[in-house]
C-alpha cells in the first residue's frame, strides 16, 4: 500500500485551555460533545489502515491572535483528536495508530481546523 493523503477543513474552531485541563472532567466533556455535535457526519465505516501522521491546523478567524508555539496543542486539540478517535478515523489515539501530531497557525477569515492526514502506507 501507498502512501496517501487526506486532508478536511471543519467548521471547528479550538480553544486555547491554557488554564489547564486536569481539574475538572466537565470542560473536557462539554468540549468533546460539542466536537462531536459538529463532526458526526464525517464518522468514517473504517479507521486508516496503520500509522499515519497529522497535522493539525487552527485557522484564525478576524481579529484573532496566534497563540504562543505550544498553545495549539495544548489547548482543546487533545478533545478533536479524542473526537477523531470517537468517529472511527484511528484505532485510537496511540503512537501504533499516529505516529506523529503536528500543530500549526494560520491566518484566515472565519475560525476553523484543516485536518492532514498523510498515510504510510505500513
Amino acid at each position: 500500500m501507498g502512501v496517501s493523503h487526506v486532508r478536511v477543513n471543519l467548521p471547528v474552531e479550538l480553544h486555547n485551555e491554557n488554564d489547564g485541563q486536569g481539574h475538572s472532567w466537565h470542560r473536557t466533556h462539554r468540549t468533546r460533545k460539542r466536537y462531536l455535535q459538529l463532526l458526526h457526519q464525517f464518522r468514517i465505516e473504517k479507521p486508516f489502515p496503520g500509522t499515519v501522521d497529522l497535522v493539525i491546523t487552527r485557522i484564525l478567524g478576524k481579529g484573532q491572535r496566534f497563540w504562543d508555539a505550544d498553545g495549539v496543542g495544548r489547548g482543546s486539540a487533545k478533545q478533536l483528536v479524542d473526537t477523531l478517535v470517537e468517529l472511527n478515523w484511528f484505532e485510537d489515539d496511540s503512537h501504533r495508530w499516529i505516529r506523529n501530531c503536528d500543530y500549526r497557525q494560520v491566518k484566515g477569515r472565519l475560525p476553523a481546523v484543516h485536518i492532514a492526514i498523510t498515510t504510510l502506507g505500513n
